[in-house]
């Protein structure tokens, strides 16, 4: 799989996927101000009408190529469902590392500490875990 990083590439039968409005979150910290910020987020310009196309065009290539993704898992449970693998197979997602889209003036990235960048998701399913259950302990990586 091609990562959900630049270039986006996805597979060309979703090339036409549409996913929502098609835009990208606009967070209470998107475009914001970068006043007391270090130095490589203060000096970064506020992001204008274009560079904001420019990150719901990245949001839906990244959405698309992880469609990808998606599919591949669908079809690993539906192989360990058939053989009679599922309910005693641990199946773990998760990612390394979350990413912003315009969050304090910064149009993509993920090296920085906010949450938008540190929180990932963690999904387990498997033997002795209820479906549906959530935990609030800190998991890393």
């Amino acid at each position: 799989f091609h990562g959900p990083h630049g270039s986006y590439d996805a597979p060309v039968w979703y090339n036409d996927l549409e996913f929502g409005a098609g835009a990208a979150p606009r967070t209470p910290n998107y475009n914001t101000s970068r006043e007391g910020k270090v130095n490589f987020l203060a000096d970064n310009p506020h992001i204008d009408g274009l560079g904001g196309i420019w990150i719901d065009t990245a949001m839906v290539a990244r959405w698309r190529a992880l469609k990808a993704v998606d599919d591949a898992v669908s079809g690993v449970i539906d192989k360990l469902e058939l053989d009679g693998y599922l309910n005693n197979t641990f199946v773990i997602y998760t990612s390394d590392n979350g990413y912003h889209l315009g969050q304090f003036c910064v149009p993509t990235q993920k090296h920085l500490p906010y949450e938008t960048d540190v929180r990932v998701p963690f999904f387990i399913r498997g033997p002795g875990i209820p479906g549906g259950s959530t935990v609030h302990q800190l998991v890393a990586n």
